[in-house]
């Protein structure tokens, strides 16, 4: 803020400000309105305090001298009043009368009667009334003879105390005046000034341009200052090093940027080779293994062995493997698709109830041989559609139901079905058996991990729910499941519904 109560904001441009925002606003107004009513109160108090002392000093210095001049006076009067010569009373009157503060003067003899009066008795209050008595001594004998009366009033001093307290006053407001100039000036000189420098400095800081503020002073605001300028040499410091810092770690970024680079080209390239050798490895698998199916078909149906019950179960057993085989290759082939390829989608409005019955026609001859019943849930049927692709959905739900045929309790069963919930179509397949263990849970999902199961009699090679998890989440919707140990266990795929 400049001297005539202007603000220069930071771009530069002058803008006035009311007297409220000037009281509010400068360190300079704000002392003079703190220091201000402090000074008229000490002021004020002196000036009573000193008044007062005055007036009644004054006022028993005057009370003193009536009671001398009323004792001293009685005497002298005392011959008159005995012999009531009024005509020296009224002489010795006058001249008491000229008293100062003096206003009224009576002699009366002992039975109350006026002998002789001087100025005011009656009418205003009076300030102050002295009577005493008069004694004659006559010979050894004192008797009194009359009273003495003298009225006094304190008036003169109250004027003389009021102008005094007229010049005190005046007196008092311009010493109070220079008092609050001087102390505004050493008050802009030492704190408003520095502080003034202070605000300019921080106002012109902007980013690398780091303004010291040029004062020096062994006060509180000299320390301050000192502080802020030791705080401006360690931000640029501090700005130094994080300039190095960021020039080094943008350095680093562009090497880890072309190494990033180096190795995404290198996973492409490697994905390339993979899927050629995936493709080269499913076309020399394939070949051997169909002509491994296709002699053992040919050994079926030769009319040689068909006597033979012990090498016509030997050559079901050959073809039983070959084509497990063919299906561990198959679904292989696919997860490395899923791996390499992610916007393979066909999206289209699709019948949830057609799926499910297609699904089950798929995994009923699974069913039959391993006697596991397939049933339809009773919960209400969705009236609307799935948005999804019909392959990978229908491959979701074959993996999901046949591994509810595969792993269930003998004899057991396997539900599915499928409802409406929260813009989603909501598949469920329950199954009855041994559950999946606690502790095993949260492998469900890996990749070749089939639980503990590689060494039983169900084939399979443990991507099928892998496979189903990266099918379903690839068409927006979500797998999750639900397990008790030794009761079963309901596995539900969501899919978007038609909006």
């Amino acid at each position: 803020m400049a001297s005539d109560g202007t603000d220069v904001n930071g771009d530069g441009a002058v803008k006035r400000r009311s007297w409220g925002g000037l009281l509010s606003g400068s360190l300079s107004a704000k002392f003079i309105v703190t220091v201000t009513p402090i000074f008229l109160g000490v002021f004020l108090a002196c000036i009573v305090i000193e008044t007062w002392h005055s007036y009644e000093k004054s006022r028993a210095e005057i009370i003193h001298r009536m009671n001398t001049l009323a004792a001293s006076q009685s005497i002298i009067l005392a011959e008159s009043v005995a012999d009531r010569d009024t005509e020296h009373l009224s002489l010795m009157l006058a001249s008491i009368i000229s008293e100062p503060n003096l206003i009224g003067i009576a002699v009366h003899d002992k039975d109350g009667n006026v002998l002789d009066s001087f100025g005011t008795l009656d009418g205003a209050e009076p300030d102050f009334v002295k009577t005493i008595s008069v004694n004659y001594t006559e010979g050894s004998e004192v008797r009194r003879v009359g009273t003495l009366k003298l009225v006094v009033t304190d008036r003169n001093l109250r004027e003389e105390i009021r102008d005094q307290l007229i010049e005190h006053t005046v007196l008092g407001v311009m010493l109070l005046a220079a008092a609050l100039a001087a102390s505004v000036f050493a008050h802009r000189r030492t704190v408003t000034k520095p502080l003034g420098k202070l605000v300019s400095a921080i106002n012109e800081s902007r980013g690398d341009a780091l303004e010291k503020v040029d004062w020096q002073s062994d006060d509180e605001i000299g320390r301050v200052i000192a502080a802020y300028n030791d705080m401006q040499e360690r931000l640029a410091g501090y700005e130094r090093e994080l300039r190095a810092s960021r020039e080094l770690l943008e350095h680093r970024v562009e090497e880890r940027t072309e190494d990033l680079e180096r190795a995404r080209e290198a996973a492409v390239e490697a994905n390339r080779v993979k899927s050629k050798f995936l493709s080269s490895m499913s076309h020399e698998f394939r070949t051997p293994m169909n002509a491994i199916l296709g002699f053992t078909q040919v050994l079926q149906m030769s009319p040689d062995i068909h006597d033979d019950d012990r090498l016509k179960d030997r050559l079901g057993k050959i073809e039983e493997s070959a084509r497990n085989l063919m299906a561990l290759l198959d679904e292989i082939m696919e997860f490395a698709r899923l791996e390499s390829t992610t916007n393979d989608l066909h999206l289209e409005d699709i019948d949830p109830n057609t799926l499910i019955e297609e699904t089950v026609t798929m995994v009923a001859p699974l069913a039959e041989a391993r006697h596991i019943a397939i049933t339809r849930s009773d919960e209400p049927r969705p009236a609307g559609q799935v948005r999804a692709d019909a392959f990978k959905l229908r491959k979701a739900l074959f993996h999901v139901l046949s591994n509810a045929v595969k792993y269930n309790s003998p004899g057991g069963s396997a539900r599915i079905g499928c409802r409406t919930e929260d813009g989603y179509v909501r598949f469920e397949i329950t199954d009855t058996g041994p559950g999946i263990p606690t502790h095993l849970a949260g492998d469900i999902f890996e990749p070749f991990n089939r639980l503990g199961r590689e060494a039983g009699n169900i084939g399979g090679s443990g991507i099928g729910l892998t496979l189903t998890r990266r099918l379903v989440e690839s068409m927006s919707g979500d797998i999750s499941f639900e397990s008790e140990e030794g009761m079963g266990t309901t596995f539900v795929i969501r899919v978007p519904a038609v909006s």
